[in-house]
């Protein structure tokens, strides 16, 4: 709890797990896998005891839950780049056009359909 009190812990408390660990929170509802997501749900327990018995600037005391952030953040960002593959196909399938024959500009009626023969 003195780590909080202390602003130049800040920047050391927020790079945990490389600065993912907020990220993973807030995109909680993005991991696809059940397990990994439940899991998830025990990180606050995890900072409550840390935070009573744990000395939060040391870096050590975050290896448990570096290969949790990394494996959420992989799969949180397949999810968006999957979504954001599948709006771009789907923008590509809607903007191709039907092929028409062009319109002849200043041409009779006659001659336009000469022209388009």
């Amino acid at each position: 709890m003195k780590s909080l009190l202390v602003p130049q812990a800040w920047p050391q408390l927020l790079s945990a797990c490389g600065y993912l660990l907020l990220f993973v929170l807030l995109m909680y509802r993005r991991i696809p896998n059940d397990r990994l997501r439940s899991w998830i749900l025990i990180v606050p327990v995890w900072v409550a005891f840390m935070f009573s018995y744990g000395i939060l600037v040391e870096t050590r005391v975050f290896g448990e839950l570096i290969p949790l952030t990394v494996c959420s953040t992989a799969l949180i960002l397949e999810e968006l780049l999957v979504a954001r593959m599948g709006r771009v196909n789907a923008l590509e399938e809607s903007e191709v056009a039907p092929v028409t024959q062009p319109h002849v500009v200043g041409l009779a009626d006659g001659e336009r359909d000469r022209a388009a023969a």
